[in-house]
């Protein structure tokens, strides 16, 4: 939600209403991504899908919302998660020199 808003209190309930319940589960149905509900996780988690059973468990276990902030539209734009990936998968860099600079990246944009 934008705090530009022209009426937060129902732009709020919007929000609620599309990540919650039957439209959570809709969504994610329909887009074959998780639902953003742990409730609503429990036909993944018991999936026997090697490609879906971990993913879901971490999900539930690690998985949280984008840094409350303003910069964060900052490591977005500069695409540090994908960038970090892709280091990686391509063999450019390991996991751990991934992963510490993508976080020092992280640290700086968010600060600025």
């Amino acid at each position: 939600m934008f705090n530009t808003t022209e009426n937060p209190e129902l732009a709020w309930e919007f929000v609620k209403l599309m990540t919650t319940g039957e439209f959570a589960e809709k969504w994610a149905d329909e887009t074959g991504y998780f639902p953003g509900v742990q409730s609503a996780m429990e036909e993944a988690l018991a999936s026997t899908d090697p490609l879906v059973a971990p993913f879901a468990q971490q999900m539930v276990e690690g998985g949280a919302s984008v840094p409350v902030t303003p910069n964060f539209g900052a490591v977005q734009a500069k695409k540090t998660t994908n960038s970090m990936i892709q280091a990686i998968l391509s063999g450019q860099k390991d996991v751990a020199t991934a992963t510490k600079d993508a976080a020092a990246e992280m640290t700086d944009l968010l600060n600025q």
